[in-house]
């Protein structure tokens, strides 16, 4: 029961830090508004200069549990960027690290394959969409991501 507990409020103070984590940039948008999927994925642009850019969505890794935002996120998208294509950095959806610690997979569904994979074909959609504003061109949109970002 003890267990129980702490997987529960374990949860609940992660879920709560990474949502409070995905709402710290006001350029961030979240693919999954005004759809059916009730859902908070994020993806942040980082437009290189220039209109009818070719664009990469990066995928960041952390074993399908978290993600490395810097190394594998920012850093990549501002190189993109700094070398004229425009990145997006995908915070697609993870089981988080309860789900790592506690095994919580096991007991609830949680965030699994393929919901990453679904925020992926989204971001890819919502760019196209919005290629006008992003001045994007929509026959070069790429995707890239490291360790589970590349699945």
């Amino acid at each position: 029961m003890l267990r129980l507990k702490i997987i529960v409020i374990s949860t609940l103070l992660m879920l709560t830090w990474q949502m409070g984590l995905a709402q710290t940039s006001p350029d961030m948008v979240n693919i999954w508004e005004h759809t059916d999927v009730r859902k908070k994925v994020f993806l942040t642009p980082y437009i290189a200069e220039g209109k009818n850019n070719p664009c990469v969505i990066v995928c960041l890794g952390g074993s399908y549990f978290w993600h490395d935002t810097d190394n594998e996120g920012v850093k990549v998208a501002e190189w993109l960027q700094s070398n004229g294509i425009s990145a997006f950095v995908l915070n697609y959806r993870t089981a988080y690290v309860p789900a790592f610690m506690f095994r919580t997979r096991l007991l609830v569904r949680g965030n699994q394959y393929p919901d990453p994979q679904n925020d992926l074909q989204q971001a890819i959609r919502y760019i196209k969409e919005h290629s006008a504003l992003y001045g994007i061109d929509t026959t070069k949109v790429g995707a890239m991501g490291f360790s589970a970002g590349g699945h």
